[in-house]
């Protein structure tokens, strides 16, 4: 998100200006879900990247972006800043001709609560609804599976590995599949996330309960037309 001398610009229109305006421009605020002031460590490593400036709030304990638009200085919240943008992509759908009123929405597997509910607080914020959050390596098996199904055999079941090279973050997923369910199994070796934790995600991550975690998903064909 950005703002010019006369407009917000949300989505593909800030990379146009973001060299020239940079101080105004915000990126990647999903690394900043679930931050406070109490995050200090992790708020300098992420200044290192951030070009706008961050206001710590002593008296709520929460970070806002300063934003300056037509010499007017404005504060946003995170969850603001994530709101304005699934407004925009729910302008895009209505504008489609495609009403849009609820969104199932993916986050990181290792995701706090708090990291989540700050996603819930956006999509409020954009007047939505949310359904569900699911983990994005759920969403990965989902999508494979779904499109993949007749390709599977009952009684051997396919194991496949999805491997997620992110901007800031790598996941690997296995994931067993067979015609009528699959089995999911998400396994972050906790040697390798320690060193990640500590140095970028020791706060948001303090409610971190396992680095393993299981499920089973059954598939349902889709009704004949």
């Amino acid at each position: 998100m950005a703002y010019t001398d006369s407009e917000r610009l949300i989505g593909e229109g800030v990379k146009t200006q973001i060299r020239r305006n940079f101080k105004n421009t915000v990126l990647f605020p999903m690394r900043f879900l679930g931050l406070n002031t109490a995050c200090e460590e992790q708020l300098k490593i992420e200044q290192k990247f951030t070009t706008h400036k961050i206001i710590k709030n002593a008296e709520t304990n929460k970070i806002t972006f300063s934003l300056t638009q037509m010499g007017t200085e404005h504060e946003f919240s995170v969850e603001q800043v994530m709101g304005f943008y699934l407004s925009k992509l729910k302008d895009f759908y209505t504008v489609s001709g495609i009403p849009v009123s609820e969104c199932v929405l993916t986050i990181p597997s290792y995701a706090s609560m708090v990291e989540r509910q700050a996603l819930l607080d956006a999509v409020g914020i954009a007047g939505l609804r949310c359904p569900r959050i699911i983990s994005e390596s759920t969403a990965i098996a989902l999508r494979y599976g779904f499109f993949r199904q007749k390709e599977f055999v009952k009684d051997k079941p396919r194991t496949v590995a999805f491997v997620d090279f992110g901007h800031s973050k790598t996941t690997i997923t296995i994931a067993q599949f067979t015609p009528d369910k699959s089995k999911l199994s998400v396994t972050t070796p906790r040697e390798t996330w320690e060193l990640v934790i500590s140095t970028t995600e020791s706060c948001r991550n303090s409610q971190l309960n396992s680095t393993k975690s299981s499920a089973t998903t059954q598939w349902k064909a889709p009704d004949a037309a």
